[in-house]
């Protein structure tokens, strides 16, 4: 697809101590039901945010057949999941809740790279999403990124896709959390707030490369 082009050309062309790539998307507006209402009591909502940070890219040899050799790119792979308190559906301020979570990923990873390797900051974030107008093409959130240097310790290049085909991993994580809330659901326990999905969820969904199984593809 031609936005898996774009993140290509993006690590062949980038220095990965100098830039970072983050690709991400909006999930649908959570409907939070409880188990038991109150007469005329409402559905509660909550935000998700979907973030897919790739650094540390390199270039890695694979053998095709018998003694052939191929080359390709691999990188490091965080997913960030953000759960937000929200009164009704739409889309009126999701501009501030992805810059408030933008701005804190790059912080943390700034951070995490100077604690644990004495590196400086990555000074190019690269992020890519889609055209949605009130959530990225929007003037609040083009105000965010002309003044990125000022609160981010490092600028951002936003990158918008093409109209077909620029749908990537990150898009349908959202799925897997619906998914972990009706298993919930089914059970008779209710998720009330987006408080309650962190805390539910955490382990449903958290993963830090340490489970029997992920060692299990990486050895």
């Amino acid at each position: 697809e031609w936005k898996t082009w774009m993140r290509q050309i993006d690590m062949q062309m980038s220095n990965p101590d100098k830039h970072r790539i983050i690709c991400t998307d909006f999930g649908a507006t959570l409907d939070l039901a409880a188990a038991e209402k109150d007469n005329c009591s409402v559905d509660n909502h909550a935000v998700l945010a979907i973030y897919f940070v790739l650094s540390n890219w390199r270039a890695v040899k694979y053998e095709t057949e018998e003694d052939k050799y191929d080359e390709t790119i691999i990188n490091d792979c965080d997913k960030w999941i953000f759960f937000g308190d929200t009164i009704s559906k739409g889309k009126k301020n999701d501009h501030v809740f992805h810059n408030s979570c933008l701005t804190y990923i790059i912080n943390f990873h700034n951070n995490k790279r100077e604690k644990d390797e004495g590196k400086s900051p990555i000074p190019i974030n690269v992020v890519h999403t889609d055209n949605c107008a009130s959530q990225y093409k929007c003037r609040q959130n083009f105000i965010h990124i002309a003044t990125s240097c000022n609160n981010k310790n490092g600028s951002i290049v936003h990158k918008f896709p093409q109209k077909y085909c620029f749908k990537g991993s990150w898009g349908a994580t959202g799925k897997l959390v619906k998914q972990a809330i009706n298993c919930f659901e089914m059970g008779n326990i209710r998720l009330p707030n987006a408080k309650a999905c962190y805390y539910k969820l955490i382990d449903e969904l958290g993963k830090d490369g340490s489970e029997p199984e992920t060692k299990k593809l990486l050895s």
